[in-house]
């Protein structure tokens, strides 16, 4: 969630990848931040998705 989801840093950047010795594309999440900080990061992203707080609303046309 976090590596789809953060825009600055730019976690998809290769220089950033391999400066980190990733070698898995999503490798640099775990490099990066804390485990704290990865779950509070994929909740703010859920949130801002529509994901929480009463769930998904269904829209009508």
């Amino acid at each position: 969630m976090v590596y789809n989801t953060m825009v600055e840093p730019n976690l998809k950047e290769p220089e950033l990848k391999e400066s980190y010795g990733c070698t898995l594309p999503t490798d640099i999440v775990a490099k990066i931040f804390e485990p704290g900080e990865i779950a509070l990061l994929s909740e703010i992203a859920f949130e801002l998705a529509g994901f929480k707080k009463g769930g998904v609303k269904a829209i009508k046309n």
